[in-house]
Order: C-alpha cells, then structure tokens, then sequence
C-alpha cells in the first residue's frame, strides 16, 4: 500500500512510464474538472474557485510534462478543454461584496515549474524541479529522467531506480529506502533520512540530518556530513571511485576523522541491484 496525493497520482504514473494509465487517470479528471465548472450557476466562492484553479493547474502542468507520451489527437484535444476552462475561469462572474484576490492564473501553455531553492552558491547550477514525488510506501519505481533536476520526499520502504543521466537530486525524509542513480553529473542532497541505502556515480554529495545510512559512490569531490550519525562508505567503482573515503565532517571540520562515518568492511559489501 502507498500513499499519494491527487497532485502527485499523475507524476508518478509518468515517473513509471505508464502512459496509458496517466491517459486514463487525465481524462477521467479532466472530464470531472469540466462536470463541475458546467453544473455550476452564477457567482462561484472564493474557496471552490481557487480548487478548481489549483485542478486546473495541475492538468495543465502534467499535461506540459507528458503530452508527448499520448497520441498527439488525444494530446489536442485535452489541450483545447484545457483552454476552455481557462477562458470560463475568466469569464465567471466574481461573487458580490468580495474583497480577497485570488492570483492570476497562467494560460496553460506558460504554466511552469517553480526553481529549486539554493541552499548556497554552490548550488547556482542545479536546474529546475521537474518532478517532485512524495509520500510513498512500499513502492519500486523505474524512471527515465529527462533532464531536470528530481526532488524525492517522504517515502518508506521503497526502490527506486533512474535508469539514466540525471543532472542533480535532492532527498528528504526517506526510511528504509534503496535508491540507485548511476549517473549524477551534478548534485545530491540528502537530509533527514534513515536506514536507507544509496548508489551513485555523482560530482558533489551532501548530507544533512542523516543516520544508519549505507552509500556506494564514485565522486570527483569530497563528500560532505553535517549533524550525521552512523553513517558508512564503500566505494562504486573500486580504485576509480575517487575521494570516496574523504569524508568531510562538519561537525569535526579539522580532520578527515569522525565518530559520525565509518568504511564499510568489505566482507559487509553488496551493492543493491533493482
């Protein structure tokens, strides 16, 4: 069993790939979108409105991201009923007396993705969140990226594997996880997980809050810790892993030593497959 919100349903069935369920999961709230603007007479509330809007940007933005996976007449055509209810959203009387603002909603075709919040000048480079995932349990998720950054957020019990080049990746609150991502050219971020495992072949790694934690890694920089616990490294690639063991320990910054990470032994060694 997992756990998903209606926002995310979509993102995950592209995630997956599974074109023909994103399909039928955008058709089938699309057309209730469109049942409930139609039954609607005169002046709307404020707060019915503004669900309808949030809806209507969330189709508007899957349909931005998975269009091309659908027949390009079923692409049209969700298009056009996208822009039609924009135009009624436009057209719809305002309630009388009213003195709250709602923010202008986009056309559909200039609804975009929000940038990732920096966390300092080092992460200048990490492009826009394209997909953003959360709360998932006991799931096991394949996924092709297409070339922006991916931020994953509480899940429990879950593998995930991205099948090619990902540009940069963020984690937070994830337990008892596998995640594999062979290649980053970029960043990861991780924070606030536990008991999880990662792999990856990645240029810089840094973690936050973390503990009870397994990573396998190839990396070109120093892998950074901060307010970490039992944490352990082994390298990806063997000899050509780079400064795998160079562990830097924020909380102990004049050495390389720290109570808070350790090797992992290598009769303990097994790097997770999907």
């Amino acid at each position: 069993m997992f756990f998903i919100s209606n926002t995310d349903q979509l993102n995950l069935l592209l995630f997956k790939g599974d074109a023909a369920a994103f399909q039928k999961e955008f058709e089938s709230r699309l057309n209730a979108l469109k049942k409930q603007v139609e039954l609607q007479k005169g002046p709307v509330n404020n707060e019915t409105k503004e669900k309808q809007k949030n809806e209507l940007d969330v189709l508007s933005d899957a349909l931005r991201k998975g269009g091309k996976q659908i027949p390009p007449f079923y692409q049209a055509k969700f298009q056009r009923a996208l822009d039609e209810l924009q135009k009624k959203f436009s057209n719809a009387p305002k309630p009388a007396f009213s003195f709250s603002f709602s923010k202008q909603m986009k056309p559909a075709s200039e609804t975009v993705t929000k940038p990732v919040q920096k966390d300092d000048e080092n992460d200048q480079n990490i492009p826009e969140t394209d997909w953003t995932l959360h709360d998932l349990k006991d799931q096991k998720i394949k996924h092709q990226c297409d070339g922006k950054h991916i931020s994953i957020n509480q899940f429990e019990n879950c593998t995930l594997l991205i099948e090619n080049e990902v540009p940069s990746i963020s984690f937070n609150n994830a337990k008892n996880c596998i995640f594999i991502v062979p290649i980053v050219t970029g960043s990861a971020h991780i924070t606030k997980c536990e008991s999880c495992t990662f792999v990856f072949s990645i240029k810089q790694l840094r973690i936050h809050q973390t503990s009870k934690t397994d990573f396998y890694i190839s990396i070109a920089s120093d892998p950074i810790i901060e307010k970490c616990t039992e944490m352990r490294f082994a390298p990806l690639k063997g000899d050509e892993s780079g400064p795998w063991d160079k562990v830097k320990d924020f909380d102990h910054p004049e050495t390389y030593t720290s109570p808070n990470w350790s090797i992992i032994p290598e009769s303990e060694r097994k790097i997770p497959e999907f």
